[in-house]
């Protein structure tokens, strides 16, 4: 969504790319790769992120801690893209371990199945898309939006929910306005 919207059909199929990826270098995980020393430096400093803010994740996530992660994760994104605008890449290729990508989509997942474990509604269907209000400093309220069909294709879809859980939602979703 333009502007200040969270898209939780771009989340769910972020999940797919994320899973497809920890498929992809499974088999690779004692191996290393050759990045630039730029990306590295980046997928270190997310993962770091997401870590350090792990303890969130056994609940609801409060407005205030929400707001603390997307700053972190921001400064790291700004202060990436300010290093390729200044200089940019520097040429040097880094060895990355296969294991330390797996653990960074490991961690990805970890966070994309919170949120969409949390964007389930009462009424058994998922949101599709949220607002944020990015006026306040200090926490980062959501508003979420009415339901839309795209939203339960793309959680069907994204590998999250397990075979009974997407009969659940498959009986909301023939019970629900749409």
């Amino acid at each position: 969504l333009v502007g200040n919207g969270c898209s939780m059909v771009t989340l769910c199929y972020l999940r797919r790319y994320l899973t497809f990826c920890q498929e992809l270098f499974r088999d690779y995980a004692g191996r290393n790769f050759t990045l630039s020393a730029e990306v590295v430096s980046f997928l270190g400093a997310l993962n770091q992120i997401l870590k350090r803010h792990r303890r969130l994740l056994g609940g609801k996530i409060a407005d205030v801690d929400r707001r603390r992660i997307v700053d972190d994760l921001g400064a790291a994104g700004s202060e990436y893209r300010q290093r390729i605008y200044t200089a940019g890449f520097s040429q040097r290729k880094t060895p990355i371990a296969g294991q330390q990508l797996l653990d960074f989509f490991a961690s990805a997942l970890e966070w994309t199945n919170h949120s969409i474990h949390t964007n389930r509604r009462p009424d058994g269907l998922y949101h599709s898309y949220n607002l944020i209000r990015l006026d306040d400093r200090k926490a980062l309220p959501i508003r979420r939006l009415y339901e839309m069909l795209e939203g339960q294709v793309a959680v069907l879809s994204s590998g999250h929910l397990s075979a009974e859980e997407s009969l659940i939602l498959l009986a909301a979703l023939k019970r629900s306005a749409m």
